[in-house]
């Protein structure tokens, strides 16, 4: 086993036991969820309405970031190169244009979604040729000036891009198939309640929660940080907070249920794992320099 190996596995073994508490809490929430919920709602809380406004963005731009640097390190004949180049460049506009859209909403103080639309209607233009010149320019630098980086940080790039993938088309699966209805928007008397394993079919999108699923997207960042080891654990805890205070800030928001938020977290953190426990199996070569 080589240093690297043995590195990966000892993060690995870290981040287990959160897998296991979060799953345990998900049985719990079959119980205690609208209990949860009702004693934590405060929808004025300035701190959850802040995650509310900009809790996906760390998540969107770290992804798109797996992105550049995959692209960077493409291989293959030349039409191969420019049909991936061209896919990753249509992807990482559109996350970076919409993180760009969350943040000015956010600072506009826009949150209903005809004012959100209203919005991208009228300033869409500016903010797509903001992330595509943006997305243009690091593409260039990091094929031709910092390639190097790129490929040292290649075990990043491929966790962080299929945990994107994975996590979020899991997210809106379930979104579409459960409907289930936020708290925040129950009848009088809680009467459309439905508990976190009962499909709805429709109407609602609660389940489960996309900001935190986004929020614990850091989760790859600890492999940029060189060989370091406390920072690399600083990195890593700091991202275990930021998963755990967007979720706390959704649940307190009533947009979401403890449930949603504890499932959201696992269809994250369980495809993680096993992407880093393929990592830890196939390491070579140290994952960052």
């Amino acid at each position: 086993m080589n240093d690297t190996t043995a590195k990966l596995k000892a993060y690995l073994n870290s981040v287990w036991p959160l897998a296991a508490l979060l799953s345990a809490g998900l049985a719990a929430a079959a119980v205690w969820d609208l209990n949860i919920s009702k004693a934590m709602f405060s929808p004025g809380a300035g701190w959850a309405v802040l995650i509310e406004k900009y809790g996906e963005t760390p998540g969107m731009f770290l992804a798109a970031w797996g992105l550049l640097l995959l692209n960077a390190g493409l291989s293959g004949g030349k039409f191969r190169r420019m049909l991936l180049g061209l896919l990753n460049f249509i992807v990482c506009e559109l996350l970076v244009e919409y993180a760009l859209l969350k943040i000015s909403c956010g600072l506009l103080g826009l949150r209903s979604a005809p004012e959100i639309t209203a919005f991208a209607a009228t300033r869409g233009s500016l903010l797509r040729a903001a992330a595509a010149s943006s997305v243009l320019a690091w593409m260039l630098l990091l094929r031709f000036s910092l390639k190097d980086y790129a490929l040292r940080n290649g075990a990043f790039a491929r966790i962080t891009v299929a945990l994107f993938v994975s996590s979020q088309l899991m997210v809106q699966v379930f979104k579409a198939l459960w409907g289930r209805v936020r708290f925040r928007d129950l009848e009088p008397g809680f009467a459309n309640f439905s508990p976190w394993y009962t499909p709805q079919g429709a109407g609602g999108s609660s389940f489960p929660s996309g900001h935190t699923a986004l929020a614990w997207m850091l989760l790859p960042a600890f492999l940029l940080c060189g060989r370091s080891p406390r920072l690399r654990a600083l990195v890593l805890a700091m991202s275990v907070i930021w998963g755990i205070t967007v979720g706390l800030g959704r649940i307190t928001l009533g947009a979401h249920y403890t449930s949603d938020v504890l499932f959201a977290s696992l269809l994250t953190i369980i495809p993680f794992i096993l992407l880093l426990r393929a990592q830890s199996g196939t390491a070579q070569e140290p994952v960052t320099k």
